[in-house]
């Protein structure tokens, strides 16, 4: 199941790409899970980086999708986002904002076909973009982008992520086979960090997004040392 934000303030154009989108699921055996907001204003109050994949009007009234997109990335960098235009002199604008792609108005659902092998590609290759965790006998998706860290304290592992701490009867070794792997590395016994929210490691301690500091066992510091370097690298 891949999750779609749709951003327009028509609400023909929504249906427009509602029907395409209908199209490539009968013929690439995709299943999509469509939100549908008529103004970045709503898109952002109800925004809590579950989304596989945003497609952004580009002129809206109000805030228009450039300046979204830009406030979009300072909240989720890796989301894959499209956009949509009546305007192509507007396709320059969205390197700013790492867009995977653009879509000129009217939608036509072969054309969109094509254009849509690019994103499914990319979402196959992070199959593990989200998890499954059991609460209480109640199965819930998180996204791994949406976890800071996992926590274990007895039996019981913490999710930390940007919607709040959800806890799950499983072994800290357990949850990080559930996860990206090489995004989420030992810091200790205790704790597993999440690399693409680590801002800075100072002595024996890891300094995350939002004042978050993870203390460094002794006996994992070179390996974090080494996987964040890593990390890195393969993100420039």
């Amino acid at each position: 199941m891949i999750h779609v934000a749709i951003v327009d303030d028509l609400e023909e154009e929504r249906e427009n790409l509602k029907q395409a989108l209908d199209y490539v699921s009968s013929q690439r055996g995709v299943d999509f899970c469509i939100d549908e907001y008529p103004s970045s204003e709503a898109f952002f109050f109800d925004f809590k980086c579950q989304f596989d994949l945003i497609f952004m009007d580009i002129e809206m009234p109000g805030e228009d999708g450039i300046a979204a997109a830009h406030r979009l990335r300072a909240i989720d960098s890796n989301v894959l986002l499209i956009f949509e235009t009546k305007m192509a002199q507007f396709v320059l604008k969205g390197y700013e904002v790492e867009a995977l792609d653009f879509l000129i108005k009217p939608i036509q659902k072969e054309e969109f076909l094509l254009k849509m092998s690019r994103p499914l590609n990319r979402l196959n290759r992070n199959k593990n973009s989200s998890i499954l965790i059991n609460i209480n006998g109640d199965m819930h998706s998180i996204r791994c982008e949406s976890i800071y860290y996992i926590s274990v304290n007895d039996h019981y592992v913490t999710y930390h992520t940007n919607e709040g701490d959800l806890d799950e009867y499983i072994s800290l070794g357990s949850a990080l086979k559930k996860v990206s792997q090489e995004k989420f590395i030992y810091a200790s016994r205790q704790a597993i960090v999440n690399l693409r929210y680590v801002e800075a490691i100072k002595g024996s301690e890891c300094h995350l997004k939002n004042d978050i500091k993870i203390e460094i066992s002794r006996s994992q510091k070179k390996n974090f040392v080494k996987s964040f370097a890593v990390f890195l690298g393969g993100v420039a």
